[in-house]
C-alpha cells in the first residue's frame, strides 16, 4: 500500500470511523478517491493498450504454454484482484535530449558609462548578468499504451549552449500528438555594482552578450507493468503440474515474460531551445580625455646636423660630392690650369 498523507489518513479515519458507528453495509474504500490528486507516472493499462505492446504475441504464447489454450477471457484491472493490476509508468527521472542540429551561437558587446554615486568618488554599474533558457517541445508520436494523461518528466540539454546554462528542467507531458509543452529555466537579474574611483576618471563597463539557438530532440519510455489475466471458462491446473490446484483464473507477470523493449511505448518529442546568457566581461576607469593622443613634442637641445639648418620646404638641397653641378673642392689642382682672367675692354677713344 502507498504511503498516506495526514489529510488522507484523515479522510480514511473518518471512513473507518462510519462503518462502526452505523448498521449499514461497510463501505468499499476506493483508493483511486483517495490518490486522485496525488501526482503520479503511473496510469492503469487497458486491455486494448496491452495488445500495442511490442511483445503481445509473446504474453499470450507464454498463457498457452504455461496453462494450455481452450476459452478464455482476458482482462486486466479485474475488481476482485485489486492487488494485481496493470499499470502504463514512466520510470525515469530525466530523459536525455539530443541535438537534432548542432547549436548556433553569437556574441555582441556593449559599453555601460558608470554613475557617480552621490559626492562620493563611487561609481555604480546598474547592468543584467545570468542565464536564461527557452524551451519549448512537442509531441510528435504519442504512446500507444496510455490515454491522454499527462506525466511529471525532467528532461536535460546536451551540451554545446555556451556558456553557463542550467541544463535540467522538469515539467509536465501530456501524452497527445502535436501537444506542446514550454519551460523557461535559469533566469537574468539586474545587478547593481559600485567601486571606488579616482577623482577625474571615467569608469565604463564592457557587457557581453552571448545567444544561442538548437533543436532538441527526445524519447520520453513509457513501459507497461503489473499482470494480465486469463480467465479460462473450465478449471484446470498449469500444464508443468497437472496433478496440482485447478483454477479459472491464471496472471501473467508482464515484467516476468516480456524484457523492457517488449514492454515499452515511446513518446516522441522536438522543439526549439534558446538561451541567453548576460555577463559582466571587463570594468575600466581612465582619465577623462585620455583617449586622446597628444602631438608629439621635439625633444629640447638636440643639435643640428652636420651642414647647417635642413633646408626649408620647396627648397633643393645642395648635390652631393660627385654628382653632376657638385661645387670643386678648396684649393687649385696643379695638373688643371687656373681660370682664365677676363678680357681687358677697350678703352673709348678721345676726341
Amino acid at each position: 500500500m502507498p504511503s498516506l498523507t495526514a489529510t488522507q489518513l484523515l479522510s480514511l479515519s473518518v471512513l473507518l470511523m462510519s462503518t462502526t458507528m452505523s448498521n449499514s453495509m461497510p463501505i468499499h474504500i476506493q483508493w483511486e478517491e483517495l490518490f486522485e490528486r496525488q501526482a503520479s507516472n503511473c496510469y492503469p493499462l487497458s486491455l486494448d493498450q496491452a495488445k500495442q505492446l511490442p511483445g503481445w504475441g509473446k504474453l499470450e504464447q507464454y498463457a498457452k504454454d504455461t496453462w494450455g489454450e481452450g476459452g478464455w477471457n482476458i482482462v486486466t484491472n479485474p475488481e476482485d484482484f485489486r492487488d494485481r493490476p496493470a499499470n502504463a509508468c514512466i520510470e525515469v527521472a530525466r530523459v536525455p535530449l539530443q541535438w537534432s542540429q548542432q547549436p548556433q551561437c553569437s556574441k555582441s558587446t556593449a559599453e555601460i558609462q558608470g554613475k557617480s554615486v552621490g559626492t562620493t568618488t563611487k561609481v555604480a554599474f546598474d547592468i543584467e548578468q545570468g542565464t536564461e533558457a527557452k524551451t519549448s517541445l512537442s509531441v510528435t508520436r504519442s504512446s500507444s499504451i496510455t490515454n491522454t494523461v499527462s506525466f511529471n518528466i525532467g528532461f536535460s540539454l546536451p551540451g554545446g549552449l555556451d556558456a553557463g546554462v542550467d541544463t535540467s528542467f522538469s515539467t509536465t507531458l501530456t501524452n497527445e500528438q502535436s501537444k506542446t509543452t514550454e519551460n523557461t529555466s535559469g533566469k537574468i537579474n539586474k545587478q547593481h555594482y559600485e567601486f571606488d574611483n579616482e577623482d577625474g576618471k571615467q569608469c565604463k563597463m564592457t557587457v557581453e552578450t552571448s545567444d544561442c539557438a538548437a533543436t532538441a530532440v527526445g524519447r520520453v519510455p513509457v513501459v507497461a507493468k503489473g499482470f494480465v489475466w486469463f480467465n479460462y471458462e473450465d478449471r484446470r491446473a498449469p500444464k508443468a503440474d497437472p496433478n496440482g490446484g485447478e483454477h479459472y483464473k491464471y496472471s501473467a507477470s508482464i515484467e516476468e515474460v516480456l524484457n523492457e523493449a517488449e514492454r515499452t511505448s515511446w513518446i516522441d518529442v522536438q522543439g526549439p531551445v534558446n538561451t541567453v546568457t548576460k555577463a559582466n566581461y571587463e570594468t575600466n576607469c581612465v582619465k577623462a580625455g585620455a583617449g586622446k593622443k597628444a602631438a608629439p613634442k621635439k625633444k629640447g637641445g638636440e643639435k643640428e646636423k652636420e651642414g647647417g639648418k635642413k633646408p626649408s620646404s620647396g627648397a633643393s638641397a645642395p648635390p652631393k660630392k660627385g654628382e653632376p653641378n657638385a661645387p670643386e673642392p678648396k684649393g687649385k689642382d696643379p695638373k688643371k690650369p687656373g681660370p682664365k682672367a677676363p678680357a681687358a675692354k677697350p678703352k673709348p677713344a678721345r676726341k
